[in-house]
């Protein structure tokens, strides 16, 4: 195929099979639920191979390095040694039974000799600032390793489809030109912006852009680390020794909100930990410096108008469920609901559609709310919360219709 006329015919093939394909003729796939399994079952071909990832190590990384401690925090959750983690699988988050060991909260993170710089592994808790910044600084880690896998896991299924694409097209084409074989290096089928293709690109370009936000995170944690006289990012952390929550958590989200006189909406991004010990619970956020009014604002919120614990177990379940989904639950706090419950609870979850400024209006932890609100009602009868007694009131009527949600 050489001649002008052929070319020409070439031209007019693809032209038609591309007007065909438009008019829904000819698909790579015959519908979304064809798709969705493309999409759920390829396969990632990221190197299994990988390196520390603490600056200017060049050394091999362990395979199971823990982002939460897994004989701290997350065996104070577990049930003989396991916990529960929401994965997806098929598009959809389900709760899945991981061992501490080898699976709950691991990633290939640092060489040996790295492990060793976080000296808490083996403590129950957190005791200095070096230890939260360390911790925060490997929640920033494992996001990273989470994109970069994700990365190439979305350049492969856009590989993949742009072949299976090609294959089809240049198919059609030879049967419109009535030819057997096609000289693809003569004549080059060109890649067609279908919806499968904008749907592949849009998720490439989401999460080009959170790597992004990652790295700047992780460049301002390594300052933190480093530095004794300075602090790029602020950490603010909330101790709470009454109550042992049943969950540990770690991750990145994006709250969006507005400064109070201002008319402009922004996305803060934080950096989010519980972590439960014998006896009491911490929560950590971590963010950049501008943003540590709007985080105030927020806590606030929380922590500075009744104090009833039962602020703490709502800011908790709000980053569970609209906010981190790599988090992990005592097994039996799950057993213990009824069918219907944990639909909608899963529900809420797989719709991704409010931030963790938006308060989750259900309940996950039923047991320990019902408890909280016993001693708050004794509380009340007993005089405390003077000169709020009606606003305590009607929160606890919120928070009772939680538990029937």
């Amino acid at each position: 195929m050489n001649t002008n006329n052929d070319e020409r015919e070439f031209i007019k093939a693809s032209n038609e099979v591309i007007d065909e394909f438009f008019k829904g003729n000819i698909r790579v796939f015959h519908d979304k639920s064809e798709f969705k399994k493309f999409w759920y079952k390829s396969k990632n071909e990221i190197d299994e191979h990988h390196f520390c990832m603490f600056p200017d190590c060049n050394q091999k990384a362990i395979k199971r390095s823990h982002t939460i401690q897994a004989e701290g925090p997350l065996n104070c959750v577990a049930e003989n040694r396991h916990v529960l983690q929401p994965v997806f699988r098929d598009g959809f988050i389900i709760l899945e039974k991981q061992g501490l060991e080898k699976k709950a909260s691991v990633f290939p993170g640092y060489c040996k000799q790295h492990e060793k710089v976080f000296e808490f592994e083996k403590n129950k808790k957190l005791t200095s600032k070096k230890d939260y910044k360390l911790q925060i600084f490997r929640t920033i880690c494992k996001e990273i390793y989470i994109v970069k896998r994700n990365l190439s896991l979305d350049r492969n299924r856009l590989n993949s489809y742009i072949k299976m694409q090609n294959k089809i097209f240049s198919e059609k084409i030879l049967e419109k030109m009535h030819l057997k074989a096609l000289n693809t290096e003569e004549f080059k089928v060109s890649k067609v912006e279908t919806e499968e293709i904008q749907w592949i690109q849009r998720s490439l370009n989401s999460e080009e852009k959170h790597l992004e936000l990652l790295e700047s995170f992780y460049k301002n944690s390594i300052n933190d680390l480093e530095s004794k006289d300075s602090e790029n990012l602020e950490y603010l952390v909330f101790r709470n020794e009454e109550i042992q929550l049943p969950v540990c958590l770690a991750g990145v989200a994006i709250a969006g909100g507005r400064r109070v006189g201002e008319k402009k909406y922004r996305n803060v991004p934080l950096i989010l930990n519980v972590l439960p010990y014998d006896g009491g619970t911490d929560l950590v956020i971590a963010t950049f410096k501008d943003n540590k009014d709007m985080v105030d604002a927020y806590t606030q919120q929380y922590f500075q108008n009744m104090n009833t614990h039962l602020e703490f177990l709502s800011i908790v379940e709000t980053w569970m469920i609209n906010g981190v989904d790599f988090w992990f639950l005592k097994p039996s706090i799950w057993e213990n609901k009824d069918l219907k419950k944990q639909k909608n609870i899963i529900k809420k979850m797989n719709q991704l559609k409010y931030g963790i400024f938006t308060p989750y209006n259900g309940s996950i932890f039923d047991d320990l709310r019902k408890q909280i609100i016993i001693q708050v009602k004794m509380n009340l009868a007993n005089g405390e919360y003077k000169g709020i007694e009606k606003i305590v009131k009607g929160y606890l009527k919120k928070e009772e219709k939680k538990l029937y949600r």
